[in-house]
């Protein structure tokens, strides 16, 4: 089976027998990396922000990085694990701030802003970087 590698000069792409295109290969890879990414730091913010979630689905939404339910289900873009760690984090933070505050009021920006002070950055870090983000790796056709 093909898989990934992490090297001091970046990833390589180790190819097997099962014939895998390199970017499903890849692509493979770095869902799997935002699943381990995602469990972790919800589990990290979601205390300090006195919620708790059901579940997280990985999702490749092609208009949304994310969404919360009432339920508490959370479902992230796994494309954000390319974005920097503190993009990743701010987030989890917004998404788990609507368990909260199901809105984009001033109540629900206050509660993001209290563990995310930085957000209006992260949140244009985000909207500057998106397109490069959806068209990094392929869809599967």
């Amino acid at each position: 089976r093909s898989e990934v590698a992490e090297g001091p000069d970046g990833l390589t792409i180790l190819r097997g027998g099962d014939r895998a295109a390199p970017h499903e290969v890849l692509r493979e890879w770095l869902v799997d990396r935002a699943r381990e990414a995602f469990v972790e730091r919800a589990a990290y913010w979601a205390p300090r922000l006195g919620v708790r979630y059901e579940r997280i689905a990985i999702r490749d939404q092609r208009s949304v990085w994310g969404s919360c339910s009432k339920a508490g289900h959370l479902s992230f873009n796994w494309r954000i694990v390319m974005a920097p760690p503190e993009v990743l984090d701010y987030l989890v933070i917004h998404e788990l701030a609507h368990l909260r505050e199901m809105n984009h009021s001033k109540t629900f920006w206050r509660i993001v802003a209290s563990q995310c002070p930085e957000w209006r950055a992260r949140r244009s870090w985000l909207r500057d970087h998106s397109r490069r983000l959806k068209s990094a790796v392929r869809r599967s056709s």
